[in-house]
């Protein structure tokens, strides 16, 4: 769970409270069958989709990195409950986010953009969620009640059944659930 631990901590959280709140929990991680079990604990190195495509931009060859976003919204799709998922946005500031970004919020400094589940078909999530993801970091909250401004991280992160962290340099995700007992 380091992985997770390290996107919480670029987000502002203690990362005591965080590591007693992830023991009530279980760690998915989306990624295909066919890679070795060794390989997938190794979550900061990317290479991990094999289907990866060559172009040539601006003279450079690049190699095509696609994120499993559609995986992801899938997997959230079937969570019972989720209503609301609240995006961490690393790199720009309040008054730097463009309207045509969508509603947001700022938690102690933190700007997070926020999605009602009912008004998201699943392509639309995957979109939203490929939007956000950068190769170094991706933090998702998702909440069981529907969406509602916080003034702590540390009562968003109470209210989440479900984090999910970037892994594999941003080409697929880690996904804790509270364990519903």
């Amino acid at each position: 769970m380091p992985v997770l631990l390290a996107a919480l901590d670029t987000a502002g959280f203690n990362s005591l409270v965080i590591s007693q709140l992830l023991r009530i929990g279980a760690c998915n991680v989306l990624a295909e069958a066919s890679i070795p079990i060794d390989r997938l604990y190794r979550f900061a190195e990317g290479g991990l989709n094999p289907k990866g495509l060559r172009s040539a931009r601006a003279g450079y060859a690049v190699a095509e990195v696609r994120c499993n976003s559609d995986a992801l919204a899938g997997a959230l799709a079937c969570e019972p409950g989720l209503q609301t998922y609240y995006v961490h946005e690393p790199l720009k500031r309040p008054d730097e986010v463009p309207t045509s970004d969508g509603p947001f919020q700022v938690v102690e400094g933190q700007l997070l953009y926020v999605r009602e589940a009912a008004l998201l078909a699943t392509e639309d999530l995957a979109s939203f969620v490929s939007k956000n993801t950068l190769s170094w970091h991706f933090l998702m909250f998702c909440t069981t009640g529907p969406a509602r401004s916080y003034e702590r991280l540390a009562d968003l992160l109470s209210d989440s059944s479900c984090l999910v962290s970037g892994v594999y340099d941003g080409e697929s995700y880690l996904i804790w659930t509270i364990r519903r007992d």
